[in-house]
């Protein structure tokens, strides 16, 4: 490599120059390979709930999933051995769930945060 008025010339430098290659090599492959993980999806299987689901909560001994669907203002219930949505439960707003350790109850936090300032509609559900 030499040092020139217009800047540092790799003309002379070869060794550098297939350092490059290889860097732009290895980049690009890093990069096909991120393309192709995304775009595959990481794990599991993409079931379609018809909103945003905002948390989940899995209970094991009735082999269920519950799953907060904030936009559509209810609690699908799925079924993890075919992965199909048998009911639903109408929550305004689920941001959050959680199963108690029994199993017994289903605790839903509704979260709104588009009211006037000095009203509050957030709310815990047992059910």
């Amino acid at each position: 490599m030499k040092l020139s008025p217009q800047g540092l010339s790799m003309k002379s430098s070869p060794d550098l120059r297939s350092l490059f290659a290889s860097f732009r090599r290895l980049f690009s492959l890093a990069i096909a390979v991120s393309a192709a993980a995304w775009a595959s999806g990481f794990f599991g299987t993409v079931v379609p709930i018809g909103g945003n689901a905002a948390d989940i909560a899995l209970d094991e001994g009735r082999g269920v999933l519950y799953i907060a669907n904030y936009t559509a203002n209810r609690v699908e219930v799925m079924n993890t051995s075919d992965r199909s949505i048998s009911t639903s439960i109408n929550v305004p707003f689920p941001g959050s769930i959680a199963l108690s350790r029994d199993g017994k109850y289903l605790v839903v936090g509704s979260y709104v945060n588009f009211l006037p300032a000095g009203q509050s509609a957030n709310t815990l559900t047992v059910i």
